[in-house]
């Protein structure tokens, strides 16, 4: 692990800036900045878990920068010799063998996410069509029928049309 005294997020930053009196604690390999991604944030959250599982550990601290780049970015550093820099190393050891720390986490991240597109894009179809959703219509029934998974394309909207009529899930508006 690399020291913070090492540490710049780009090499256009100074080395170790802002944390004088830490400059021998270690950088865990997980961070996370404004425009992280699911597996980022999602490694970042359950390593910082995993380090301070009762968020009173003093060998664990997470520190904030403003940056030039992302607007802001956060990391996790350990205090050495402690528990928690094994812990780390731990930590370490399993990204270099397999980039999620917790795939239940990272997979809930991206269903939520998938699930919030799924929900105003079935809400756009309705209105468009003239119509509302009923109460039961089933979001995960519906993506399973037409293949619409997380990280594929979306079906047309007339077959997702389709398929909520099919299905007793589209109702139209009154006076239509």
């Amino acid at each position: 692990m690399e020291k913070y005294g090492d540490f710049r997020p780009t090499p256009f930053d100074a080395r170790g800036l802002g944390l004088p009196d830490r400059q021998d604690w270690l950088i865990v390999p997980c961070s996370r900045t404004r425009d992280s991604e699911h597996l980022a944030v999602s490694n970042f959250e359950t390593a910082l878990k995993m380090l301070d599982p009762d968020e009173d550990n003093e060998d664990v601290e997470v520190h904030s920068f403003r940056h030039w780049g992302p607007g802001w970015f956060e990391i996790i550093i350990v205090r050495p010799g402690s528990e928690a820099e094994q812990v780390a190393t731990d930590i370490e050891a399993a990204l270099a063998d397999y980039p999620v720390l917790d795939d239940e986490d990272f997979s809930a991240r991206e269903w939520e996410e998938h699930s919030e597109w799924v929900d105003s894009e079935l809400t756009r179809i309705a209105h468009t069509n003239d119509g509302e959703l009923t109460d039961d219509c089933d979001h995960g029934a519906l993506c399973s029928d037409l293949g619409w998974y997380c990280g594929d394309g979306q079906p047309s909207d007339s077959k997702i049309f389709d398929h909520l009529v099919e299905n007793g899930w589209f109702v139209p508006d009154e006076g239509e």
